[in-house]
């Protein structure tokens, strides 16, 4: 049986839930995982640091990213692996990473390095640093391909995708219910666009977190959100909107070049899977080519079209309802049981 070492991105979302839905598709294609819970080493150190600080034990902090690793090279010799993938990895020091390639070149048999990189283009530069580090890389952006392959001949475009255990059609739940709904982070840029919208009379429910100034009041963010709760609500919306940001990290200002993304972010594939009706921003030319005439859009950053949208569709239900199942028939194909086996077909 292939063995799979997988490392925790290390955060409690987001990225957790791809590393959740990679779990599942390793494990669909036959894959015997086991898993470095990178997040729970992060706490447990940062918890131990901080203690010893308040103790007179250490008098400054230590590198948690370099302790939180410690294991990593062990879990490769006990487990033997066909492969270590690692999701994302911002959060995995990069010795940990040269430890596992000596480790591999020691063995009769190597395993091989993967990363797959989930941000780009947004953390493009740290991602491309890193890169050379590994046997294979894969990113979730085509357009960003090129520039890993500057740095690492062996990388490879690999979309996002949906887990059925989580994202699949669902009865809708009254409490949750809302003619519109959108879940992800306040960035400016989402706050400019909602607050340019006309929501007179709609039922806009909003979560997620960051929302702060945003002008609606009437709105509830309520925080950090888990995927199995984001769909129940998705389930229950007429519209779920898709935005896809171009600000690079949050606070910063700074934003990714024009042109510099056309693939989907993980939303889109989730909300169709759901059986939901989504209408998504028309920045992303990899909308059209997934959807086809079900692409439902509106102009990115247009808070008028939007507004103009949402009150189409909300007045026209037979034909969101058409849409929303061509949306569903379109992402039957991008599971992560299938991604992984284009990872497994890839690296071994």
């Amino acid at each position: 049986m292939t063995t799979v070492l997988l490392v925790h991105p290390g955060a409690s979302f987001s990225t957790a839930d791809v590393h959740t839905g990679m779990k599942a598709g390793f494990e669909a294609n036959g894959v015997r995982v086991v898993e470095f819970r990178l997040d729970v080493n992060l706490t447990f150190f940062n918890r131990v640091i901080t203690t010893a600080i308040d103790h007179d034990i250490l008098s400054e902090a230590v590198n948690n990213f370099q302790l939180a690793c410690r294991g990593l090279g062990d879990m490769a010799i006990h487990f033997e692996p066909d492969a270590v993938m690692v999701i994302s990895g911002g959060n995995l020091h990069p010795m940990a990473v040269a430890t596992l390639r000596e480790l591999s070149d020691q063995r009769r048999r190597p395993f091989k390095t993967a990363c797959y990189y989930t941000e780009s283009p947004y953390f493009g530069a740290y991602e491309t640093s890193t890169a050379g580090l590994y046997d294979a890389v894969f990113t979730n952006e085509r357009r960003s391909v090129v520039d890993f392959q500057r740095i690492n001949p062996h990388a490879y475009y690999l979309p996002h995708a949906y887990n059925p255990a989580v994202h699949h059609p669902d009865a809708p739940d009254p409490a949750k219910a809302s003619d519109v709904f959108f879940v992800g982070t306040g960035f400016d840029e989402r706050k400019a666009l909602f607050n340019g919208v006309d929501w007179a009379g709609i039922d806009f429910k909003l979560l997620g977190y960051g929302w702060n100034g945003f002008d609606h009041d009437t709105l509830n963010p309520a925080g950090i959100t888990d995927n199995a709760e984001t769909a129940r609500h998705y389930h229950s919306a007429a519209i779920c909107l898709n935005q896809h940001r171009t600000t690079t990290t949050w606070g910063s200002g700074a934003h990714i070049d024009a042109g510099a993304a056309e693939s989907l972010g993980p939303r889109a594939y989730e909300i169709a899977a759901c059986g939901a009706f989504q209408l998504c921003d028309d920045s992303r030319v990899e909308y059209r080519e997934v959807f086809g005439e079900a692409a439902a859009s509106y102009r990115a950053g247009d808070s008028a079209d939007l507004g103009r949208q949402v009150r189409w569709w909300l007045s026209h239900p037979n034909e969101r309802a058409v849409c929303a199942a061509a949306q569903f028939a379109a992402v039957q194909p991008h599971t992560w049981q299938a991604r992984a086996a284009d990872i497994l077909t890839t690296l071994l």
